[in-house]
């Protein structure tokens, strides 16, 4: 058995499909590249396919990740190249690993991801407002955040930790945030959560024009990569 490690883009062609959708198109480019994939037995066999971690819609990406297992080798590059030659415009396949041992899975093995975020603010003085609560929140020592779990009450659960950076500036009207949040199975902060600490009145950013958000890390602490 294979199992090749492929790392890819989500270009702006492809920012508004679902994560369900997004496995789907993967199969398809995989199919049509006659990729070797290794299908699961049983009455509806399908490919064995596995995602890093779902990226939503609108967002776009430099870093997401699939393993897929093989019925035979396929050289990274000829994969690669395989996968771009029949990939629609706003997908890339950049790099790739094929191994013959069984890898650990992706989502055991993400802990952090990163984001770029720009947007709009709607006057000076709202430019100086998200310099400060930037700073608010980088010295804030605890941050509650309340959600709603499965069984449908409130619980609150500290999100401090999670906030590993938070870099802010305002260039005329355009803000670029960057920061790293915690990711994977065991903690999680979504981007969204960090906007909402940043405006939680919505006097901040301009909201009608809408915020662009970039996932430009995807891996383990301290920067290092998953392949």
């Amino acid at each position: 058995m294979f199992t090749a490690r492929v790392k890819f883009e989500r270009g702006e062609g492809i920012r508004y499909i679902s994560h369900l959708d997004m496995q789907r198109m993967v199969q398809r480019i995989l199919r049509r590249a006659h990729i070797p994939m290794k299908y699961s037995e049983g009455f509806n066999p399908h490919p064995k396919l596995a995602f890093a971690m779902a990226l939503a819609v609108g967002m776009t990406s430099d870093c997401e990740y699939f393993d897929v297992e093989l019925e035979s080798r396929v050289e990274p590059e000829e994969l690669v190249g395989r996968i771009n030659d029949h990939a629609p415009a706003g997908f890339i396949a950049r790099t790739a690993v094929v191994s013959e041992e069984k890898l650990p899975s992706l989502t055991s093995m993400v802990e952090e991801s990163g984001y770029n975020i720009t947007g709009k603010v709607i006057t000076i003085a709202a430019a100086e407002d998200l310099i400060r609560q930037i700073r608010d929140v980088k010295e804030r020592d605890s941050i509650l955040q309340r959600k709603r779990n499965k069984k449908g009450k409130y619980a609150e659960r500290e999100i401090r930790p999670l906030i590993r950076q938070l870099e802010g500036k305002v260039e005329g009207e355009r803000f670029i945030l960057q920061t790293v949040l915690a990711s994977g199975s065991q903690e999680n902060l979504r981007p969204e959560v960090v906007l909402d600490l940043l405006d939680p009145e919505k006097n901040i950013m301009d909201w009608e024009e809408g915020v662009t958000i970039k996932r430009v890390f995807l891996g383990k602490k301290n920067g290092k990569e998953l392949i």
